[in-house]
């Protein structure tokens, strides 16, 4: 060992703050027991675990031998544990929050909203559903979080999938109070009709199960991008290839901003880079690239590597697609701003998005005619089975209430608004009808009773003549007494302002409007996207990260589903890497359309 040597006033410190040759003093250790007390073990582990699950590290950093000396310095005395104990740990944590979420599911009194998202490994071996719950709890707090991620069987078809989401619904009980299920388009509808209805007893769903089915609206929103970047096609290709010739290198970048500024070209605009996989990029490129038209076809720009140069033709349709996309970009970005939504906040966009595409099938551009026309084709099947109940949830807004069904209606419909708005208006009524009656029947032997019931009451209708008088006062009755849902409408809409609280709201106004509570309380957190805020711009599929295509499906479950619980501990959005979806994934029966994975699992 180096002799340490008397540092003098000509002796030079080294890189690292100590004497060249001598041995540097070890900084005092968080874990030295004299100085800070005995530190505990099973805490230590426990934030171990923690942090290989929410930062999705491999088990094996535990065996790494600068993760280990980094250890020993804060805490000589902490034993490591191994890949084995940090799994055990893990589970153990997986399983008591486990127990706790299903107490908390058990005795919340709404009903309770499910997604399910398909993910794949990353060698695409193997499938996982993820199924989340969505929910006000009894302090008006929206939740949502996964509560399984199970593996779907090897060559699973339509049949084998749906039976492995209807069993996590049982595996948790929530047969009895589910309101909605968000999953994918790929199933027919008269299919998911004809299980459901063998599956699930209707009168415990809203309405017979009339909403039980859902579709994922950020799905829907990609679908239209991808046929407007399809239309641009050629066009597309050589704009890209040309931003990507000029940012190449530093001298093609100074040449290209020369020119710009000769040409007048605002100061402070730069070609930017873009992401093949985030759509958005492509968007924000394409509004950038249009500043540039004339630059890049400009004589002085003349280049023998440069042949791409897109044509007038070329700019003219990137113009217009731009502004289609922009029409997408803005409501992607208004729900990615935050992670979780209320329902009612979608039903203004859906309507914004369906009279722009109304307004492009109108377009004197041929090419944007068939474009639109696809788009509208691809957005009618997504409007016609979700628009109902969008609308209910933006009546139970007291700011808008049934002012914003008749505004935007009477634009989409047009003459036939009127019936549309009535059916909304119906729908209503019903809806409130099944709450005010009281709770639905849950099994068999409550039927019994019931029908036992009846038999007494008409027992007794036949012993008493007037009893039918009776029943015909109360009917009358039913038919002139104005309800709670006539009050809600009648009165004044609520001021708009961003502010507003719309859960909050409805938790102080439960006295007056008590069943309006218990339906606001069921639908406003129902899911009508199952794509995370961070990934809305995604073009690809969700994919697990690499290091788990050596992981048992039971340990995958259980750091998923942890992970998950952890961000809610750990408020933050997790790190993105884009993936692109491969031909495998993309021609497979079971389509993915967005991609999530960590940067920072290797």
């Amino acid at each position: 060992m180096a002799e340490k040597r008397k540092r003098t006033a000509n002796t030079p410190l080294g890189p690292l703050g100590y004497i060249p040759g001598s041995v540097p003093r070890a900084p005092p250790t968080m874990g030295n027991t004299s100085q800070f007390g005995r530190v505990d073990d099973q805490a230590v582990r426990k934030e171990l675990a923690n942090m290989i699950v929410l930062h999705k590290y491999p088990l094996s950093i535990v065996n790494h031998e600068g993760f280990q000396k980094f250890v020993r310095c804060l805490n000589p005395h902490f034993k490591m544990v191994s890949r084995t104990q940090a799994r055990e740990d893990i589970l153990i944590a997986y399983f008591g929050e486990k127990s706790e979420s299903q107490r908390e599911l058990r005795d919340n009194a709404s009903r309770i909203a499910v997604s399910m998202d398909l993910w794949a490994t990353h060698d695409e071996k193997r499938q996982f559903v993820a199924a989340a719950v969505h929910y006000i709890d009894d302090f008006w707090t929206l939740h949502n979080y996964f509560i399984e991620f199970p593996k779907l069987p090897f060559g699973c078809n339509e049949n084998l999938q749906l039976e492995t989401y209807l069993e996590c619904l049982h595996n948790w009980n929530l047969d009895d109070k589910l309101s909605t299920l968000t999953i994918d388009d790929c199933f027919d509808d008269k299919f998911l009709k004809d299980t459901f209805s063998s599956r699930f007893y209707c009168p415990n769903l809203m309405l017979g199960g009339k909403f039980l089915r859902m579709r994922c609206f950020t799905r829907t929103l990609k679908s239209l991008v991808e046929e407007a970047l399809d239309t641009l096609g050629d066009a597309m290709i050589k704009i890209q290839d040309g931003v990507a010739y000029w940012t190449a290198t530093t001298q093609r970048q100074i040449k290209f901003a020369c020119l710009a500024r000769e040409l007048g070209v605002p100061n402070g605009k730069d070609l930017p880079s873009y992401c093949e996989n985030q759509w958005d990029s492509i968007y924000l490129m394409l509004e950038r690239a249009l500043l540039f038209r004339y630059v890049f076809k400009h004589e002085k720009l003349s280049d023998s590597g440069y042949t791409c140069i897109p044509s007038e033709e070329d700019w003219n349709l990137a113009k217009e697609i731009c502004e289609v996309l922009k029409v997408f970009y803005e409501a992607a970005m208004f729900f990615s701003e935050k992670k979780y939504h209320t329902a009612n906040e979608y039903f203004q966009k859906v309507c914004e998005i369906k009279l722009a595409i109304s307004q492009w099938v109108s377009s004197e551009v041929e090419v944007i005619t068939a474009m639109a026309s696809n788009m509208m084709d691809k957005f009618d099947e997504y409007w016609n089975e979700v628009n109902t109940i969008l609308a209910i949830t933006a009546i139970l807004d007291p700011r808008f209430k049934m002012y914003i069904v008749e505004y935007y209606f009477t634009k989409i419909y047009k003459d036939g608004a009127q019936g549309e708005i009535d059916r909304v208006r119906k729908v209503c009524i019903e809806l409130f009808e099944q709450y005010r009656i009281g709770p639905r029947i849950k099994n068999a032997s409550k039927r019994v009773k019931s029908n036992q019931s009846q038999q007494g009451i008409n027992r007794y209708v036949k012993q008493d003549p007037m009893s039918a008088f009776d029943l015909f006062v109360t009917e009358r009755k039913k038919e002139t007494i104005t309800t709670e849902l006539d009050y809600y409408l009648d009165e004044e809409v609520l001021p708009r302002r961003d502010d507003f609280k719309l859960l909050s709201w409805w938790k102080n106004n439960g006295l007056k409007y008590p069943t309006l509570q218990m339906i606001a309380r069921d639908v406003l957190p129902i899911p009508v996207s199952k794509v995370t805020s961070c990934a809305a711009f995604c073009r690809g599929g969700n994919v697990l990260v690499q290091h788990f295509n050596k992981l048992c499906c039971g340990t995958i479950e259980a750091l998923m589903c942890q992970r998950n619980w952890l961000t809610v501990a750990y408020p933050g959005e997790p790190a993105i890497i884009l993936l692109p979806i491969s031909s495998k994934l993309r021609d497979s029966s079971w389509r993915l359309s967005m991609t999530i994975d960590e940067g920072n699992a290797q």
